[in-house]
């Protein structure tokens, strides 16, 4: 894991600016910062590396091929990248052990075809000296990040969108996705940002630059398929194509020279990925976040029991994740999803203490192999009228331990009708300003591709509304302590296989995801195996009315807040004396606030990318 860097103008570029640009990615890549600049002066490329493959120096960036023609400056992994380099061997002299000149030598042989080869998490460009242009990918689930601007024949991109903002000397906000934002309470699910003129690659996209004519073409070279349902497959036949695709995932995102962790909570997800890692690895470490008062303690030391895992816990209290706040908010560079992830911070700092440079989490089996309530409730709602409703409905109660008329009310009020990710009714647009309810918002994308609402309301998570948020949060969290964090279940050879199973398969009595909690059970207690999904605890609702109540009544009352006029003021006064009188089914709107201000005093006010 690495941060990229790079820039091309006509009229040249000022390379101290550049290396100052450089600079604040120093975080993502402390070992290697390395400048380069072509053309006079009008284009730069710069890395800043991170050791995890070829931990020589022979494998710094930008990497520059044998002939000289092509160069690279790549973040992230190629998992497979052994069995290309074998692929290719006999073609192409190499020099290093590692992936990335394995990444370049597949170019100079099969050009941006060679994209749908890789199996890895990746962002990077390419400069083609023959073809006089830049080359830029990102992989297909977006799990590594890539932003550009792009004016006027000019081109900046990099890893992060502070640098971008220091080349170009200027940042604004996009309004339209804050009032999207605000109204829905999404972001991350398209190319725009949360700044003017700055957007991200799309997931599974490459851009072509044309240096000559100052121009990019940018196309899809992936999108997730519909694969033919594999419902004529005996179910057992079916869980142990899901063990082996689960542990073939693992075994490709283990591949590194440095020490491997893992992200870890007390759920099945948590279960699973510590069950095939430390078959593999004989042992490693564990870390998670544990708030006080909302402790997942006993459920991480009930699944960490009789696996060779030596668990690390971060306990968390109101001044703790206070202290990491204002950091936290210059990091994301973006509004994010609040004191959990600001949490892990310190579990990326308890990483590092002990000498774990990369980290695996579990992110994607939910949506993978759908784990969520809501997703229950839309298989249900699908089966409504049919013969078998009924023995769903029980299968239902049984397993969420809920009577038959709440379930019924969700059904109809909650499966599909609710704009919030928590499944809590959205609050956020109440109170906007009469400016920003007057801009268009982004429309949200919608999914179509299969048969049935809830695989595709999965898919709408995994591709926008969830997974793409989800990523960059962790991203920014585990870069700022230099670790590199992996998300094996998004290995998209998993996904394909868990877009193919039958809903029946994965939601029946057995609960939701239901084969992954058979493949589990196969080595682990029962009870561990059939835990209901549970929500991420933390205290925010408590602490965004007491302990935090001093900085939500200090942003409410400042001219800054009042001035943005993204918000009406008064009608947020109303909402907050609600929420202190005790409504607190969410207090997600109240962080919306309370970020978006801290945001703009960070990027507008004090211009943190200066």
């Amino acid at each position: 894991m690495c941060g990229i860097l790079g820039a091309f103008a006509i009229e040249g570029l000022d390379p101290r600016r550049c290396e100052t640009a450089l600079d604040l990615l120093r975080h993502r890549g402390p070992e290697n910062l390395t400048p380069r600049y072509y053309r006079d002066d009008r284009l730069f490329l710069g890395h800043a590396r991170l050791k995890i493959l070829d931990l020589s120096d022979d494998a710094n960036q930008p990497f520059v091929s044998d002939c000289g023609n092509y160069e690279i400056v790549f973040n992230g992994e190629i998992f497979n990248f052994k069995a290309l380099r074998a692929q290719i061997e006999g073609e192409f002299a190499f020099r290093t052990s590692g992936d990335t000149e394995v990444l370049l030598n597949l170019y100079r042989k099969y050009g941006t075809d060679m994209l749908p080869r890789l199996n890895g998490m990746f962002g990077f460009a390419i400069y083609d000296k023959p073809r006089n242009r830049l080359v830029l990918a990102r992989d297909r689930f977006g799990i590594k990040p890539l932003y550009y601007t792009l004016d006027d024949g000019a081109l900046c991109f990099a890893s992060e969108i502070k640098p971008i903002l220091h080349i170009t000397g200027r940042a604004a906000p996009n309004e339209r996705m804050i009032a999207t934002y605000l109204a829905t309470s999404h972001s991350d699910f398209g190319e725009e940002t949360f700044f003017a003129d700055v957007r991200q690659l799309g997931a599974g996209h490459v851009m072509v630059f044309d240096l000559a004519e100052q121009t990019a073409q940018t196309a899809r070279w992936y999108r997730l398929e519909r694969k033919p349902v594999l419902d004529q497959v005996p179910e057992r036949e079916v869980l142990d194509l899901v063990e082996e695709r689960i542990g073939a995932a693992i075994d490709r995102h283990l591949v590194a020279d440095v020490d491997v962790g893992l992200n870890v909570s007390g759920g099945v997800d948590s279960s699973t990925l510590i069950r095939f890692t430390t078959q593999r690895l004989g042992g490693c470490h564990g870390f998670t976040q544990d708030f006080k008062g909302y402790s997942e303690r006993p459920w991480v030391e009930q699944v960490a029991r009789g696996f060779p895992l030596q668990t690390h816990f971060a306990e968390l209290g109101a001044e703790d994740i206070r202290a990491h706040l204002q950091k936290t908010v210059r990091h994301q560079e973006q509004p994010f999803g609040g004191v959990a992830v600001i949490g892990y911070s310190y579990l990326y700092e308890m990483a590092r203490d002990a000498g774990v440079t990369v980290l695996l989490d579990g992110n994607g089996v939910d949506e993978l192999f759908l784990g969520y309530k809501k997703y229950h409730l839309e298989y249900l709602d699908d089966n409504k009228g049919g013969d078998g409703f009924a023995a769903l409905l029980a299968d239902y109660c049984a397993f969420w331990q809920e009577p038959e008329n709440v379930a019924l009310d969700r059904i109809r009020g909650l499966a599909r009708n609710s704009s919030m990710i928590d499944g809590t009714a959205h609050q956020g647009r109440a109170a906007m300003s009469r400016d920003l309810l007057s801009l268009e918002q982004y429309g949200i994308p919608t999914v179509d591709l299969f048969d049935d609402a809830v695989r595709n309301s999965a898919a709408r998570d995994l591709l926008y509304t969830k997974i793409p948020r989800g990523l960059r949060f962790n991203d920014r969290m585990s870069m700022m302590h230099s670790r590199e964090l992996r998300v094996p279940f998004l290995d998209h050879e998993l996904v394909e296989l868990a877009y193919a199973l039958p809903v029946s398969t994965l939601i029946n009595r057995a609960g939701t995801k239901a084969a992954v909690r058979k493949v589990l059970g196969r080595s682990v207690d029962a009870a561990i195996a059939s835990a209901p999904k549970r929500s991420i605890q933390t205290p925010q609702n408590d602490w965004l009315a007491k302990d935090y109540r001093d900085l939500v009544e200090e942003v409410l009352a400042s001219e800054s807040f009042r001035g943005r006029g993204w918000v009406d003021v008064d009608r947020a006064k109303a909402a907050y004396a609600r929420y202190l009188g005790g409504d607190r089914a969410t207090s997600f709107f109240i962080w919306q606030w309370i970020n978006l201000e801290l945001w703009a005093r960070t990027f507008f006010d004090e211009k943190a990318y200066a």
